[in-house]
């Protein structure tokens, strides 16, 4: 009840949103705006788009590969795909996260492992932005009124640090341990251990955790460039510099579960900021509706390579369920095991 009760919120947030900013919009302005788009620059943006999941897939293949976990790329390219689609069809980005879990575990069976290298990639990510964000409020806060936002920024960054600095803290671990293990109830205090393991362990790496941040600063730049592609397609005449300043606060509020997928917040986001470089909101949504079309019509690539997959008996409707089975069975054993220093 309590889950459909989110969702039903999320969804009412989302088209809210929607509708305040539409009803407060010329229609007609963004259809021409969209209709007058350079086809040349949208498939330009397209194909960076594209190329986003493949340094993605390379960050991911990069904590794989520390846990010794071999699979080919091609084979992660495909699931970060397929989870891409999950992500954009369900109302959050966790049923793209467990698939491509499942999809490596169905590999070798190491539930725990794949799970924790999925989590570690979206710490770093998240982290990542964030740093990104703290640079962009730099310039943007004194014309949201004062420094109070870039105070708020930096007291959130260094929060932020301090938690991702005690996660992988040996002593904090051993702490978090000793609480995981009196969960009995259906072994899942067990479960929470191996897993809890099998991301410790990339605290044995630190030059890894250092190459995947890079990896996450640098996907983020080409996020940058992709939006600043679409801006061009629809003649805006933004700079560069205006989407290194604005992408990266957009893309990190709308990771917040206050909406379907962003939608609503993200639009929100474009039309508040792009105002401050005078552009209205019928140019803020077309931007923000595109880049969202954009995004969606990539994602269909996993679409079509997961029902590729199940025509060829491969993919798994129940992935959750199987999921579930394959983190049982690693719970047992050591996690350290799995791992050749």
């Amino acid at each position: 009840m309590k889950k459909n009760a989110l969702k039903a919120l999320q969804v009412l947030v989302s088209l809210s949103l929607l509708a305040f900013l539409i009803s407060r919009t010329d229609i007609k302005a963004i259809l021409s705006i969209v209709n007058s788009s350079n086809l040349l620059f949208l498939a330009v943006a397209f194909l960076i788009y594209v190329s986003t999941v493949f340094i993605i897939s390379c960050r991911w293949y990069i904590l794989l590969q520390t846990q010794k976990i071999n699979l080919p790329f091609k084979k992660l390219v495909s699931l970060y795909f397929i989870g891409l689609f999950f992500n954009n069809f369900l109302p959050t980005s966790v049923g793209g996260d467990l698939y491509r879990a499942y999809g490596a575990a169905k590999q070798n069976g190491k539930m725990a492992l794949c799970l924790a290298s999925v989590f570690t990639e979206r710490l770093i990510g998240f982290f990542a932005i964030t740093v990104m964000v703290l640079f962009s409020l730099i310039f943007i806060s004194p014309e949201m009124g004062g420094n109070y936002v870039l105070i708020l920024s930096i007291l959130f960054f260094s929060l932020l640090l301090f938690f991702l600095l005690l996660f992988f803290n040996q002593r904090f671990f051993s702490y978090l341990t000793q609480i995981l293990e009196k969960i009995k109830a259906m072994g899942i205090g067990k479960k929470l251990v191996h897993f809890s393991e099998s991301v410790n362990l990339y605290r044995r790496y630190p030059g890894t955790l250092l190459t995947v941040f890079a990896i996450s600063i640098s996907y983020q730049l080409f996020i940058v460039v992709f939006s600043y592609s679409v801006s061009q397609a629809l003649g805006l005449g933004l700079s560069v510099f205006d989407f290194i300043l604005f992408v990266p606060v957009i893309g990190l509020v709308s990771m917040f579960p206050l909406s379907v997928n962003g939608v609503g917040v993200r639009e929100a986001g474009y039309v508040f900021l792009l105002s401050r470089v005078g552009r209205g909101s019928s140019e803020a949504l077309s931007l923000s509706l595109m880049i969202y079309a954009i995004g969606v019509a990539v994602s269909l690539i996993g679409g079509a390579l997961f029902g590729l997959q199940r025509m060829e008996g491969k993919g798994e409707p129940a992935f959750r369920t199987n999921s579930l089975r394959l983190l049982a069975k690693s719970g047992t054993g050591d996690a350290k095991a799995d791992v050749v220093d």
